[in-house]
């Protein structure tokens, strides 16, 4: 290298190691990358810091609720849909001889006060807001809401209307999860809608079913539908069926009732013709007589008598008498009669009086 060029290249050369000195110290000066990255990454802690008193009240007092198991006899979630088969693989049925609910069916069992308690309590299970021991203890205590005919009844009241199961699952998950208020209040509001929802010990149980022909022709269609819907087992559904089967020929068995005994001829009365009153004999060819009125006695006859012949001078000359009959639905009359006459001469003399205002009938004298 010639002298000249040696005067030009050496303090280039000086320069860069100096500047490279400095860059590597500001460097030893700096923290590692990846150290630097992991503390603006760590997410911040969330919900009671280990250790505090809000942590120890609340791990003993709301228990962890296990996900993933679902008790026996509790539905799969209304929006769980289940994933379709391999082509080449057909179904394997959930029940013997039960075909698969469809969705319609589905939404037709959810309208069901009764049997949303059943669906909602199995999405809590599903959700890990309700322990499966304690639903499957609830579910038993009411299981005659599934299983009319051979399970004891429910508690009284399941068919009441209840929140929607959206409503329920938000409040439950922030009585669960949440950290509002304190352990024991969040503790105690849970249990009060599980008990609202299916009683664990109902204090009050709900009457028996019918089990009427009918009763038992739509609890056979019933329990195969809520089999399809996985809310009841197996075993469940054939003791159900066995129950209706046993009610069904203990109906047959029974004595048909004795017919219906026929109608009771209506009994005609005799019409009486004119100018004639029931329970006497109407006038013939022989001599007739008027009646003119009845007593209750026939010791009255000589008193009523004189006071006729005072009232109406026409029965002065005239003879009575007084007739004893015997009236269905009436009893016994005594009938007082003034005679005798022509049956002409009769009808006239009624005719006079009756415009007297005497009641006045022709009979037989």
């Amino acid at each position: 290298m010639t002298e000249p060029c040696s005067r030009i290249i050496r303090p280039a050369i000086m320069t860069v190691c100096l500047a490279l000195a400095a860059c590597g110290q500001s460097l030893s000066n700096t923290p590692p990358l990846d150290a630097s990255w992991d503390t603006i990454a760590a997410p911040p802690p969330s919900g009671p810091r280990p250790g505090s008193v809000e942590s120890a009240e609340a791990e003993s007092v709301i228990p962890s609720l296990p996900q993933g198991r679902r008790p026996q006899g509790l539905p799969m979630p209304l929006t769980t849909v289940p994933a379709a088969p391999p082509v080449a693989m057909a179904p394997t049925p959930l029940v013997p001889a039960v075909a698969a609910v469809t969705a319609l069916d589905r939404s037709e069992l959810a309208r069901d006060p009764e049997l949303r308690r059943f669906l909602i309590l199995g999405r809590l299970v599903d959700d890990g807001l309700a322990s499966p021991d304690d639903a499957d203890r609830r579910r038993v205590a009411n299981l005659g809401a599934l299983l009319p005919f051979s399970a004891a009844p429910p508690a009284a009241g399941l068919e009441l209307p209840l929140p929607s199961q959206d409503e329920m699952l938000q409040r439950m998950a922030e009585l669960v999860r949440g950290t509002k208020g304190t352990a024991l209040a969040r503790d105690a509001e849970r249990k009060f809608l599980l008990e609202g929802l299916l009683p664990l010990k109902p204090q009050a149980k709900a009457p028996p079913v019918r089990t009427d022909a009918e009763a038992l022709r739509l609890g056979r269609s019933r329990i195969d539908l809520l089999a399809g819907a996985e809310l009841v087992t197996p075993a469940e559904r054939e003791a159900e069926l066995a129950a209706i089967t046993r009610a069904e020929e203990a109906i047959a068995s029974q004595p048909l009732p004795p017919p219906a005994p026929p109608p009771a001829k209506p009994v005609k009365k005799k019409k009486a013709t004119a100018g004639v009153v029931p329970g006497l004999d109407a006038p013939g060819a022989g001599p007739a007589g008027v009646h003119l009125l009845s007593m209750a006695s026939a010791a009255l006859e000589d008193r009523a008598w004189e006071g006729l012949k005072q009232q109406h001078s026409e029965l002065a000359a005239l003879e009575h008498k007084v007739i004893k009959t015997v009236i269905p639905d009436l009893g016994t009359t005594y009938r007082l009669l003034a005679g005798p006459l022509p049956p002409a001469d009769a009808e006239l003399l009624c005719r006079t009086l009756r415009t007297k205002g005497q009641s006045c009938s022709v009979a037989k004298y």
